[in-house]
C-alpha cells in the first residue's frame, strides 16, 4: 500500500512552517492549514515519503527505525504531543514525528485503514494463539487447572 504524498507549498506558506517547527507548533499549524486549506501548489515541496519505508502493504516504517507509523499514529490520537512520543521512542527525531504526523493528517482514510487492518490482524493471531496454544503454553494451563482443582 505505497502511498505517493507531495505537498506543494506557496513562497510565504513555506517561510511560515519553518519558522513555526522549531518552536514545536507545527502540529497546531498543519491542522489550521488544513481546515483553512491554505496548502496548494507553489513552488516548494515537501515529499513526505522519503521518511518512511513501505516494506509492504502491511507494514510502514519510519526510516531508519524498526518503528511502524502506528505508532506514531496511535499515540498522536491517544493526545501525545510530539515531544511526547519523541520520550516514549527515542529512536525516533522530532522531524520524523511531525512526517509521520503530517503524513497521517494528508492520508488520514488510509491511514485509519492501515491501522485498522493491523489491529485487526493482531487480533486474529492472538484467537488463533488461544485456540491453539503451543505445547508449553498447553502444559502450563493444564498445571493452572490441577492447582485450582488442587485447593
Amino acid at each position: 500500500m505505497a502511498i505517493r504524498t507531495t505537498i506543494h507549498l506557496e513562497e510565504e506558506l513555506y517561510a511560515k512552517l519553518k519558522q513555526i517547527i522549531p518552536t514545536g507548533g507545527m502540529n497546531r499549524f498543519i491542522n489550521e492549514a488544513l481546515r483553512e486549506k491554505m496548502l496548494h501548489v507553489g513552488q516548494n515541496t515537501m515529499e513526505l515519503e522519503s521518511n518512511f519505508e513501505f516494506i509492504n502493504s502491511d507494514t510502514i516504517r519510519i526510516k531508519g527505525t524498526r518503528v511502524g507509523i502506528e505508532v506514531v499514529i496511535k499515540n498522536y490520537l491517544a493526545g501525545a504531543n510530539p515531544e511526547q512520543i519523541v520520550e516514549d521512542y527515542p529512536a525516533l527525531t522530532l522531524k520524523q514525528v511531525y512526517a509521520t504526523i503530517t503524513y497521517y493528517l494528508f492520508n488520514q482514510g488510509k491511514l485509519d485503514a492501515y491501522v485498522k487492518a493491523g489491529r485487526e490482524r493482531v487480533e486474529a493471531a492472538w484467537l488463533e494463539q488461544r485456540r491453539n496454544p503451543p505445547p508449553g503454553v498447553k502444559r502450563l494451563f493444564e498445571l493452572q487447572t490441577q492447582r485450582e482443582e488442587a485447593r
